[in-house]
C-alpha cells in the first residue's frame, strides 16, 4: 500500500466486514474506506487497529497484512463488537475476513494512474448480533491518480461487486476519495462510498478525517462519517486508529 495513504472501514454484519473490509473490511489501510493502488511490499508486515463508534454500538477491528512478493498482498481482519439494546450489553465476534490484492501498476506521480485488483471472502464465522449471517464474496479494482510531481494530492477510485452466495444476492460496490498532504506528516481526506450494496445499491455515505505519520513505520488517525443519501443502515460514526508497518523481514 502507498505509504502516504491509508485505506478501508464498516457498516453492519457481513457487509461491515466485506466493506471495511469497506465502511473498515476489503481493506488495505487506515483510515480510508476507499482502497488505493498499492500493496505493503515484499516481506513487509502491516498491522492496523481501530475503534469504530456508532450511536448504538461500537466495534474494534484488527487487520494484519503481509507481502509475499512485491506485487501481492494477503490480509486477514477480525472484529469484536458490542451493542446495548435496552441497557443490556451484547458482544459479537466475527472474522477473519480474508483478502488477496494484486498490484498491476504503481501510480506515477504526475503520470500514469496506478491499478490493483482484490478478491476477498467473509466466512460464516462468529457469534452475537453483529456477526455475519451468511458467507460473502467481494472483488474490486482500485485506481490511484497522483496529478502532481509529488504525492501531495491523491485521488482513489474503487469499483467492484459484493455477493452473498447463500442468499444468491449481489450488488455493486464503489468508492471515491481524495487525500491532501497538509504537511509532510499530516494528510486530510474526504470520500464517498456505497454504504449498503446488498440492500440498497444507490445508498451512499461520506467520510472524512486526518492521518498523522509519527514516523515511516507508525501513523495515527481520527475520522467521522455518516449516511448521505438513500435508505442505508450506515449511521453516523467516528473512528480512531493506528497503523504499524515493519521494515522488510527478509
Amino acid at each position: 500500500m502507498h505509504r502516504r495513504t491509508f485505506a478501508r472501514q464498516s457498516s453492519s454484519g457481513a457487509i461491515l466486514l466485506a466493506l471495511s473490509l469497506g465502511p473498515a473490511v476489503a481493506r488495505a489501510g487506515r483510515p480510508y474506506v476507499t482502497d488505493d493502488a498499492g500493496v505493503v511490499g515484499r516481506a513487509t508486515l502491516q498491522l492496523e487497529s481501530w475503534g469504530h463508534l456508532h450511536p448504538t454500538h461500537g466495534e474494534y477491528f484488527m487487520s494484519l497484512a503481509i507481502g509475499p512478493s512485491e506485487e501481492l498482498e494477503a490480509s486477514a481482519t477480525g472484529m469484536v463488537a458490542f451493542t446495548e439494546p435496552e441497557g443490556t450489553t451484547h458482544w459479537s465476534l466475527a472474522g477473519p475476513t480474508l483478502q488477496l490484492k494484486l498490484l498491476g501498476r504503481a501510480p506515477d506521480a504526475g503520470g500514469t494512474p496506478g491499478v490493483a485488483a482484490a478478491v476477498g471472502f467473509v466466512p460464516l464465522l462468529g457469534t452475537g448480533p453483529l456477526a455475519p449471517t451468511d458467507t460473502s464474496l467481494f472483488t474490486y479494482l482500485a485506481l490511484t491518480e497522483s496529478p502532481f510531481a509529488s504525492d501531495v494530492l491523491l485521488f482513489h477510485l474503487n469499483a467492484g461487486v459484493v455477493g452473498s452466495p447463500g442468499e444468491r444476492d449481489h450488488g455493486p460496490s464503489w468508492a471515491l476519495a481524495a487525500g491532501y498532504g497538509l504537511l509532510q506528516e499530516l494528510v486530510v481526506f474526504v470520500e464517498v462510498f456505497s454504504s449498503d450494496p446488498l440492500v440498497e445499491p444507490t445508498a451512499g455515505a461520506g467520510h472524512t478525517g486526518l492521518s498523522y505519520a509519527l514516523s515511516e513505520f507508525v501513523a495515527f488517525d481520527v475520522t467521522a462519517g455518516t449516511k448521505l443519501w438513500g435508505e442505508s443502515s450506515t449511521e453516523a460514526f467516528a473512528t480512531v486508529g493506528v497503523k504499524i508497518v515493519s521494515a522488510p523481514l527478509w
